[in-house]
C-alpha cells in the first residue's frame, strides 16, 4: 500500500475518535445536568408527612374560619330587630355615663339610577343602616362608649365621632361635651332573615351547634 493512501485513512480514524469523544463528553454533561435538575426537584417536592401536616393545618384553618363566619352571621340581626338594637345602644350609652338625647337611623340620600342599577346587580345578603347616637358626656365617657361598641354583640362599626364643647358655664366646669357617634350597622333583609331562620330550624341539632362552644 502506498504511503499517500494511508494518511487520509489515519485522518478519518482520528476524526472519528475525536467526534466519538466529543459526543461522549456531551452525553456526560447532559446526564450530569439532568441528575442535578432531578436532585433539585426532588428536594423541592414535599414528603408525604409534610403534605399530611399541611393538609391538617389547612383543615384546621378552614374550621376556624367557619367558626368565625358562623359567629359573625349570628351577630347580624334581621331588620325587625333594629328598634330593639336602638334601645340597646341607648342603654350602652347610659351605662358609660353619657346622657343620651337620641338614637335614630340616618336617612340615606337616594341614589341615582346608575348607582342603583349597579348595586342591584351585586345584591348583598344584608343591608347597611347608619345610626346616630347623640348625647352629652365627658371626653373619657365618650371614649369608653366607643371602646364598648367594639364589644357590642351585634355587628356595628363606628364611622365618625363628633365632639362639641357646651357653652354654658356649668357644663364647661364639668368638662361636658355634646357628641354625635355615627355607626354603620349590618342587618339581614327581611327575606334573608326568614331564610336563615328556616335553614336553622331545618338542620339537625348537631349541625346547629358551633365547634368550640363559641357563643
Amino acid at each position: 500500500m502506498k504511503r499517500g493512501a494511508v494518511q487520509p485513512m489515519a485522518l478519518v480514524a482520528i476524526g472519528v475518535v475525536l467526534l466519538g469523544g466529543l459526543f461522549a463528553y456531551w452525553q456526560y454533561n447532559v446526564m450530569q445536568g439532568a441528575e442535578a435538575r432531578f436532585q433539585t426537584l426532588q428536594a423541592e417536592v414535599p414528603t408525604e408527612k409534610e403534605v399530611e401536616d399541611e393538609l391538617r393545618s389547612t383543615e384546621s384553618e378552614v374550621e376556624e374560619y367557619q367558626v368565625r363566619l358562623n359567629h359573625l352571621e349570628k351577630s347580624v340581626p334581621p331588620e325587625a330587630y333594629v328598634p330593639t338594637m336602638l334601645s340597646e345602644l341607648e342603654a350602652l350609652g347610659k351605662l358609660n355615663r353619657i346622657s343620651v338625647t337620641g338614637v335614630r337611623p340616618v336617612q340615606v340620600p337616594a341614589k341615582n339610577k346608575k348607582d342603583a342599577a349597579a348595586e342591584s346587580k351585586k345584591k348583598k345578603a344584608y343591608n347597611e343602616v347608619e345610626i346616630d347616637i347623640t348625647g352629652v358626656g365627658r371626653y373619657e365617657d365618650v371614649l369608653a362608649m366607643v371602646n364598648a361598641l367594639k364589644e357590642f354583640p351585634k355587628v356595628v362599626a363606628v364611622r365618625t365621632v363628633a365632639l362639641t364643647p357646651k357653652k354654658d358655664e356649668i357644663s364647661k366646669s364639668q368638662g361636658l361635651l355634646e357628641t354625635t357617634i355615627r355607626l354603620k350597622a349590618y342587618v339581614f333583609s327581611l327575606d334573608q332573615g326568614a331564610k336563615k331562620d328556616e335553614e336553622s330550624t331545618s338542620k339537625p341539632l348537631a349541625m346547629n351547634s358551633t365547634p368550640g362552644g363559641t357563643q
